[in-house]
C-alpha cells in the first residue's frame, strides 16, 4: 500500500517546487516516535564519507516514514554507512525550561524564583525550529564508498543516486531575511509535492488547492554565493543548490525568555529578584541550514504561481 499522504499527492494542473537532498555517513543513534523511526546521521563538512574530526561533522536527523522506505521496513544499526535522498522539512517542538538549564548546569535556578511564582517558571517552553531530513531512497555503502552487497531501497520517482554526500537543490520564495556576524540568512517558503492541503479546502489561483508551504533557512556565507554579493528582497523566487551547514549560538536564559513574545513571561522575569542572573546562564545551540552554493534568482514579473 502507498504510504505517501493523500493530501501530499498532486492534483491536476499543479506545479510545484524543487526540494531534494543527498546526503551521506554514518548513523550514530536510532529512536521512534510515533511509529516513524529517526536516526542521527553523522556527514562530514569536507566530502569525507567517515569523518573523525567532530569539528568537521554535522548531525542531521533523517525520518524514515512508518520505519518504511519504498513501503518495505528498513534494517538500521548504529555505524551503519548509508546514502539517502529525500526532502526537506521544517521541524518545530519545544523545549521545556528545565531542558535548557539541564544543558547549562543550572538546575538550581528554578529553587530560587519567587515562590508564588514557580509554577509559572516551570510552565515555561522555548519554540525551537530545524531542519528534517525526509527519507525516501536508502543505499548501504561500503567503507571505500561502493554500495553494499545487498537490496537496495529507492523509489523510482527520486533523482538518481550520483556519489554527492551533501547536496541540495531548493526552489521557494524568499519568506524572512535577517543578518547574523557577517553572514545572511533567508527562510524559503516551498511549495513541493509533499506540502499538506490547507485546512478548510481552501483554493489559491485558478481554483488550485492551497497548501501549508515548508520553510528551510538557507545561509549565504559573508553575504556572497559564488563569490558575488547577495541582493535579496522578500517574495523573490528562488532556487538555490548547496549542502547542509550547522550554525552554532550562544543563546542565554534572558533571550530565550524575551524571544518567546509572551507578555506573562516578561512579567515573570520582571518580579525577579537578581534578574541579571539570567544574563550569565547560557547553552549553545546547534541549528541546521542549507549552504548556498549556487544561486538563480528568477526574474519578476514571472507568470503567477500556483501557491502565491
Amino acid at each position: 500500500m502507498d504510504s505517501t499522504p493523500k493530501n501530499h499527492l498532486k492534483r491536476p494542473g499543479e506545479t510545484f517546487d524543487l526540494n531534494s537532498v543527498q546526503l551521506a555517513g554514518a548513523i550514530r543513534k536510532l529512536w521512534p516516535r510515533n511509529g516513524d523511526v529517526y536516526a542521527r546521521l553523522r556527514i562530514s563538512t569536507r566530502d569525507h564519507l567517515v569523518e573523525e574530526d567532530d569539528a568537521q561533522a554535522v548531525y542531521a536527523n533523517l525520518r524514515f516514514s512508518q520505519g518504511q522506505v519504498k513501503n518495505q521496513p528498513v534494517t538500521l544499526q548504529p555505524g551503519d554507512l548509508v546514502r539517502v535522498s529525500g526532502f526537506l522539512t521544517h521541524n518545530e517542538f519545544f523545549e521545556t525550561i528545565q531542558r535548557f538549564l539541564q544543558v547549562a548546569h543550572a538546575e538550581g535556578f528554578l529553587e530560587d524564583v519567587p515562590a508564588d511564582d514557580h509554577s509559572a517558571w516551570q510552565s515555561i517552553t522555548f519554540r525551537r525550529t530545524n531542519i528534517m531530513i525526509n527519507v525516501r531512497s536508502l543505499v548501504f555503502l561500503q567503507p571505500d564508498g561502493k554500495a553494499a552487497p545487498g537490496p537496495q531501497l529507492i523509489e523510482e520517482d527520486e533523482p538518481p543516486q550520483d556519489g554527492k554526500l551533501n547536496h541540495v537543490v531548493l526552489e521557494g520564495i524568499v519568506a524572512r531575511q535577517w543578518q547574523y556576524a557577517e553572514h545572511i540568512f533567508i527562510r524559503m517558503a516551498i511549495y513541493d509535492r509533499y506540502t499538506p492541503l490547507e485546512h478548510g479546502g481552501k483554493t489559491g489561483n485558478r481554483g488550485r488547492p492551497r497548501r501549508s508551504p515548508h520553510y528551510i533557512t538557507v545561509r549565504f556565507q559573508d553575504g556572497k554565493v559564488a563569490d558575488r554579493p547577495v541582493t535579496l528582497r522578500i517574495k523573490d523566487r528562488l532556487r538555490v543548490t548547496g549542502s547542509i551547514g550547522e550554525q552554532k549560538a550562544k543563546v542565554t536564559l534572558h533571550q530565550a525568555l524575551v524571544e518567546t513574545g509572551k507578555s506573562e513571561v516578561i512579567d515573570l522575569l520582571g518580579r525577579l529578584p537578581n534578574a541579571d542572573k539570567t544574563e550569565e546562564i547560557h547553552i549553545q545551540q546547534e541549528s541546521l541550514h542549507v549552504d548556498a552554493q549556487a544561486l538563480v534568482a528568477y526574474s519578476t514579473g514571472r507568470p503567477e504561481s500556483d501557491h502565491d
